[in-house]
This record gives structure tokens, C-alpha cells and sequence, in this order.
């Protein structure tokens, strides 16, 4: 397996989608879909994938959603301009394939224009934020209590073997 393979592995298993996977391992832009399929059709790559997933199976819907509002954050409006500058949706060459999901509503005008509302970057960066310092926070709550258990035990245990010593 090749380096843009393992690549687009990676951000498959994250974006759960193969032509923005493609691109994203480096591939061209204009072969990406074809690419991605074939890529998921080969069985080397589908079990390096899974394995991905496996291993991220815990946390799961948390990387969901934050790679949701990444993509909310990040995410690339050309596809939304294309649809904007169309004289009309027979112009759009593959509507089902535009990449529309950071728009929150998209509205046809009377005057024949349309209004697209975008999700808000920067609620969704808050969101991401908030989500870090959750985990954050509860990791060093485990920490702590991992910390104090431990004390816990390496006390009895010093406890127990010098009352066995005071038997010897």
C-alpha cells in the first residue's frame, strides 16, 4: 500500500466519504470519485479501514460529530458557488455529487436569483472548543481518580505485607 492509499484510509475512515478522501490523500480533483471507488473496492485498502475503525470504535460518535463541525468550520463553499452562478439546475452537471453540507437553507428568489444561508464557522469552531475542553476535563478527572486508586492500592499493599511480616 502506497503512501496516498494509507492517506486516503485515514480520511476515509474519518469523512466516510470517498471522493473527498481522494482528494484530501492527494489524488486529482477531476479523478477523485473514480479513484475513491476503486480504492474501496480493494480488499487490502477495506481491511486497512476497518482496522481504522475498530480502533476508533470508542469514541465514535464523538468523532462523528466533531468531524461534522470541522467540515461545517472548514468546509469549501465552491461547490454552493457553482450552484449560485448556474443559469439553471440542468447547467449543474452532477447536482447529487456537490458538496452543499455546510448550508444550513437555500432559498429561490421571486426575482429568480437564489439566497444561500451558510451554517456559522465560527459556532461551529465554539462547538469543536467546547467539545475539547469536555474531554479535557474529564480525562484529567481520570487521571485523578486513577491517581488516588492507585495510591489506594499501593497503600494496602504496604499495609498488608508489613502485617505479614509482623507473622514471619
Amino acid at each position: 500500500m502506497n503512501k496516498k492509499e494509507k492517506l486516503f484510509c485515514g480520511h476515509y475512515a474519518k469523512l466516510q466519504n470517498y471522493e473527498e478522501a481522494a482528494k484530501k490523500a492527494g489524488f486529482k480533483p477531476s479523478k477523485a470519485t473514480n479513484i475513491g471507488i476503486n480504492l474501496l473496492l480493494n480488499p487490502e485498502i477495506k481491511s486497512k479501514i476497518e482496522s481504522i475503525l475498530k480502533e476508533d470504535k470508542d469514541t465514535d460518535l464523538i468523532q462523528e460529530v466533531i468531524v461534522g463541525l470541522k467540515r461545517l468550520a472548514f468546509g469549501s463553499i465552491d461547490d454552493a458557488v457553482k450552484l449560485v452562478f448556474a443559469e439553471s439546475l440542468k447547467d449543474v452537471e452532477d447536482l447529487g455529487n456537490l458538496n452543499l453540507f455546510n448550508i444550513s437553507e437555500i432559498k429561490k428568489l421571486k426575482s429568480g436569483g437564489c439566497e444561500i444561508k451558510f451554517f456559522d464557522r465560527f459556532d461551529a469552531l465554539n462547538k469543536i472548543l467546547e467539545i475539547f475542553r469536555q474531554i479535557s476535563t474529564s480525562n484529567k478527572n481520570t487521571d485523578l481518580f486513577d491517581a488516588i486508586k492507585e495510591s489506594s492500592e499501593a497503600i494496602n499493599k504496604n499495609e498488608s505485607d508489613q502485617s505479614e511480616e509482623c507473622y514471619e
